[in-house]
């Protein structure tokens, strides 16, 4: 079996991160230090190769918020290292554009903190590769982690309009319901079949298969974070304390000790629940 995970990486990381912020007032957000590939081989069934695709744009200096706390760009630059210790990961990267700015900025000029900005190619690039690799690589199942809509075209389009049709999962950060995604995709692929009412195939289409949705909860994230210390080609990479969840918090909510994110630092076992 051949499974893919799609990520949008923004969508995911401020979604998941302000609301368990919030939630908690600031304890949980580590929630967001996310091993991929741990979340589906723990969480989902399936056997088989598994690749992930990370979508992101790189936050440099340039693009850097005017009102958020300095050093945006190095907080990014070390989340991309960690991220690429993950085994069969790859990223595919769009761009910010500054916006507000009351005149351009010349060639390589870095001008300072931006007023706003926008993420570009971004939904684009996982929509394009989501749609070749289910022409190209024909995998069986098809994992997006997003809630945004503007996604939505795609999942229809892998659902009604191919000739073979893959398993697909939507997971939704934790700040989603799962209703409401629901009526907003029937929605959508009412519309969409809609415009598509006329359409003929030359090839006859296997049957269709159902949408799964799962939100991503406190426990599932908890069991599948990336560890606290790890290494890379340029050496040691340290979780910051920020995205640290307390060892009392572990030991109750990781199911297994080698779930645990602090497990190279011998966490005592004692203590551990499946809740």
């Amino acid at each position: 079996m051949s499974r893919i995970l799609y990520v949008d990486g923004f969508n995911f990381y401020f979604e998941v991160t302000a609301y368990w912020s919030h939630q908690t007032q600031g304890r949980l957000a580590g929630l967001g230090w996310c091993d991929f590939r741990a979340l589906i081989a723990r969480h989902f069934s399936g056997r088989g190769d598994l690749r992930i695709k990370y979508f992101t744009s790189p936050v440099t200096e340039n693009v850097e918020l005017k009102g958020r706390r300095p050093g945006e760009h190095g907080r990014y630059a070390l989340w991309r290292r960690a991220l690429q210790t993950t085994p069969g990961l790859s990223v595919v990267e769009g761009f910010y554009k500054r916006t507000g700015d009351e005149k351009p900025s010349g060639p390589g000029e870095v001008r300072g903190p931006a007023d706003g900005r926008q993420e570009k190619q971004t939904d684009v690039n996982l929509a394009v590769e989501m749609l070749i690799d289910a022409y190209k690589v024909r995998p069986e199942h098809m994992f997006l982690l997003s809630g945004d809509c503007d996604l939505m075209p795609v999942i229809f389009a892998l659902e009604q309009r191919l000739p073979i049709r893959p398993e697909i999962t939507v997971l939704l950060p934790s700040s989603h319901s799962k209703d409401a995604w629901a009526a907003q995709y029937e929605k959508t692929r009412k519309r969409l079949l809609k415009s598509h009412s006329g359409e003929q195939s030359d090839r006859p289409s296997m049957p269709g298969k159902p949408v799964h949705v799962t939100v991503l909860d406190e426990a599932t994230l908890a069991n599948s974070l990336l560890q606290y210390q790890l290494h890379d080609s340029e050496g040691a990479i340290e979780c910051p304390h920020y995205w640290k969840l307390s060892e009392d918090y572990l030991r109750q909510h990781c199911k297994k000790h080698e779930w645990s994110p602090e497990r190279s630092t011998n966490l005592p076992v004692r203590g551990l629940s499946a809740s």
